[in-house]
């Protein structure tokens, strides 16, 4: 009876042991689909400054809920608006966070509503060492999705914390990736790395993030930060409760000013040299649709602009005009599906959209949207507008008497671009005058000359990685209405296969009243 009792008990506990060493056996290194999977939760990130110039990319994943986006605090350190593309070539728009935390280099942003992501798992309760191994998901100089393996080398300290330092190989473009333990769960937020060092990358640790998401979710409405807001050395979080948008009519409506009044919302998908476009209209919080001399409808243009690659001024395939009608009787809101066949296959597109147009049908005679857009009266009187209307105002017509480099671009517009390949950097500008500048002031000068450095890079560290900077001259002209556009090739010392730019008015010169 005793025999028959332990040969039953070593049965139970064989059994208990193989069950241990087939769950403790599981690794997603090994399990490509698992790996496949968790990269349709990872996106490529470009950041854009104010003057919509995209000067930086990075990485960055959907956590916690399908609306929370998490990448490094230095990728949106200063940024304007961040796109970021999915595994699809789906893109969409981020521009602020609702948590930062500078300390630790962590920032948690809203997602907008589109496509469902499934958010990736942490795991802060396993207790790391060193020689385990691990996995990094990000796009490391615009490769989206890539994938590399490493293992734990140590853990430096940093202040009150430790990084987790690992041997998986990175590059720029890497920060705001992901650091994945065997278990498939995510350890640790790719942050930095060594450029003299090989295979030296440091995340920051996943329970640093896990203590940010806590603490913007504890606050009472905490929803955005104030702008410009960092946490200095605190570490603490900056979060603030955002008061309910000013209640605004559809007065001054127009194809600028479209993104003030409505959320557009827009998909594309593509497949065998077919593009799917999706889209959903609706009025944004705050916009009143409700008054009586609201119009009957508006039409919407929406360009749709697709390109081969990422390098959009050269490999633009086709753009098309989508026409969506927003009816007063069901609250200017509005969604629709357009299908476009392509001349040619391409592996995969990218794409890019603008409001081309917004017409207003059926206004009340005698409402803001018809008296902005009345003729004005025979005898040269002006339309008289109902009290209280919001009209847009005109910019201000200025003389610049006192043009300088630091207030250059308070009278003018600036856009830059930089491309490289193969060592060669191409630096393309085109200059015009702002509206309400007035170009053509009795005694202008006939000729300016603008001064603009630019600044190249070998990665975000800035003040560590300059390859060069060089002056461009430009000389703007009374009769073209000191308008100008060109191009500077730059030869660099030695190749590098992306950089990081930035640029400053240096210098203005020749402006004298005459």
């Amino acid at each position: 009876m005793k025999k028959l009792l332990l040969t039953a008990f070593l049965v139970v506990a064989l059994c208990a042991v193989a069950g241990v060493s087939a769950e403790s056996n599981y690794s997603f290194r090994e399990d490509y689909d698992a790996i496949d999977e968790a990269a349709k939760s990872l996106f490529y990130v470009e950041v854009y400054n104010k003057y919509s110039e995209c000067y930086a990319s990075a990485s960055g994943f959907v956590c916690f809920d399908e609306h929370l986006f998490v990448t490094n605090f230095h990728v949106v350190d200063g940024a304007s608006f961040l796109r970021v593309w999915d595994d699809d070539n789906n893109m969409y728009l981020i521009k602020k966070p609702v948590a930062v935390d500078e300390k630790h280099d962590l920032a948690i942003l809203k997602f907008p509503d589109g496509k469902w992501y499934k958010p990736l798992e942490l795991d802060t309760e396993t207790e790391l060492k060193r020689g385990q191994p691990v996995v990094t998901i990000g796009s490391p100089r615009g490769f989206m999705g890539t994938v590399a393996y490493g293992n734990i080398s140590a853990f430096p300290r940093a202040g009150d914390f430790r990084y987790i330092q690992f041997t998986a190989p990175t590059s720029h473009g890497s920060s705001g990736g992901c650091l994945f333990a065997d278990s498939g769960k995510v350890i640790g937020i790719t942050s930095a790395g060594s450029d003299e060092g090989q295979n030296i990358g440091l995340a920051v640790p996943a329970t640093c993030l896990q203590a940010l998401y806590e603490s913007w979710k504890n606050q009472p409405e905490a929803t955005e930060p104030p702008e410009n807001s960092g946490t200095g050395s605190s570490g603490a979080i900056a979060a603030r409760t955002t008061a309910a948008p000013a209640v605004r009519g559809l007065a001054g409506l127009t194809k600028d000013s479209f993104r003030d009044y409505f959320d557009l919302d827009c998909k594309v998908d593509y497949k065998e040299g077919k593009v799917t476009f999706s889209y959903t209209v609706k009025p944004s919080e705050g916009t009143d649709v409700s008054a009586a001399d609201a119009p009957e409808s508006i039409s919407l243009g929406i360009r749709l602009h697709l390109y081969s690659s990422l390098k959009y001024s050269e490999s633009e395939i086709d753009s098309f005009v989508i026409a969506a009608e927003l009816a007063k009787e069901q609250g200017y809101s509005a969604e629709g599906v357009e299908e476009i066949t392509l001349a040619e296959e391409y592996k995969s597109i990218f794409w890019d959209k603008e409001i081309e147009s917004v017409e207003i049908t059926g206004a009340a005679p005698g409402s803001a949207q018809n008296a902005l857009r009345e003729e004005p009266p025979a005898d040269g009187g002006e339309t008289a507008l109902p009290e209280g209307t919001p009209v847009p105002e005109e910019p201000a017509a200025r003389n610049r008497t006192d043009l300088t480099a630091e207030n250059f671009r308070d009278y003018f517009d600036l856009d830059c671009k930089v491309d490289c390949k193969e060592g060669k950097v191409t630096f393309t500008y085109r200059v015009a005058p702002s509206d309400g500048a007035y170009a053509l002031a009795e005694g202008a000068a006939d000729t300016v000359t603008l001064e603009i450095r630019l600044y190249l890079y070998s990665s975000l560290k800035y003040s560590e990685s300059e390859i060069d900077n060089t002056l461009v001259t430009v000389t703007l002209e009374k009769e073209a209405g000191y308008a100008c556009e060109g191009t500077e090739e730059i030869t660099l010392p030695e190749a590098y296969s992306s950089v990081f730019w930035d640029r400053k008015i240096e210098g203005v010169s020749g402006w004298v009243m005459k």
